[in-house]
């Protein structure tokens, strides 16, 4: 090819090369871009989820705990005769008023545990109307307290006292065996299990809808010791008892521990809580 054709076709092909080299370089500019804009987008999604992540932990829900019911075990105490002896060993004769006493302890120990954890803002009822009362009082001659200023809770936890149960075994091993070369002086050993389980419900108090349900269960081993010729209270456990020492009693031990695990499964939905609210 001529000095002179070869100069001809590179005037022509060269405004081709061009094109596509601009193109090619704007479709790399524009890849970057939208790289870019993905980049920022999700440093800003980052940055909102940290902002808002100590507002979720301040958070707490407004949560109430009504007070416990307990016709089951008051029901199995008057029906269950070996209940009641158990019962009447520790000096409790009144069964209904003992149940009503573990329902209300059982509650009180709830509140307790989650107003301890700080994850709940938990509002009393119980004393609703010395709280109203309390209210309504004139600070001055102008301006009067409302009872409606009482908060309201967004969330109710109810429940029930389901079960008291006692089990007695007697102990082998080398207790046992102590046990049985001591059987011509009439003396033997055994171990008392208290177990009590309690059922609860989160009720969202906007829509009465239940939000979670479970059972908390609470197991003492108080009560073991010695028995003379088959007879013996509760041992180290088994002092007489009534509704005012009932937590230092095998039965208090195993209420609390079941109140703390229902405690721990409401803490448990804190974060689903704060969402809902």
């Amino acid at each position: 090819m001529s000095p002179l054709r070869s100069l001809l076709a590179a005037l022509i092909l060269a405004p081709a090369g061009l094109v596509a080299q601009v193109t090619q370089d704007s479709q790399v500019a524009q890849d970057s871009q939208v790289a870019r804009d993905s980049q920022v987008a999700r440093d800003s999604q980052v940055a909102q989820v940290a902002q808002d992540a100590p507002k979720i932990a301040a958070a707490r829900p407004m949560i109430t705990v009504s007070a416990f019911e307990y016709g089951t075990v008051a029901a199995q105490i008057a029906s269950d005769k070996g209940t009641r002896k158990r019962l009447e060993k520790m000096g409790i004769r009144d069964g209904a008023n003992f149940a009503e006493a573990m329902g209300l302890g059982a509650t009180d120990l709830i509140v307790e545990e989650l107003v301890k954890s700080g994850a709940f803002r938990v509002l009393e009822r119980r004393q609703l109307d010395a709280i109203r009362q309390e209210q309504s009082i004139m600070p001055d001659s102008i301006t009067s307290a409302s009872p409606t200023r009482v908060a309201r809770a967004r969330y109710i936890v109810s429940g029930s006292l389901t079960r008291l149960g006692f089990e007695e075994k007697h102990l082998g091993g080398m207790a046992g065996r102590l046990a049985s070369a001591a059987v011509l002086y009439g003396l033997g050993a055994k171990k008392n299990t208290t177990q009590v389980n309690l059922t609860a419900r989160i009720i969202d108090a906007e829509t009465g809808e239940i939000v979670a349900s479970f059972t908390g269960e609470g197991i003492s081993t108080k009560g073991w010791g010695l028995t003379v010729f088959g007879m013996g209270g509760w041992g180290l456990g088994g002092a007489k008892i009534g509704t005012r020492n009932i937590r230092e009693s095998a039965i208090g031990e195993a209420t609390a521990k079941a109140a703390a695990s229902i405690a721990e499964r409401i803490g448990q939905l804190r974060a689903t809580l704060v969402a809902g609210s």
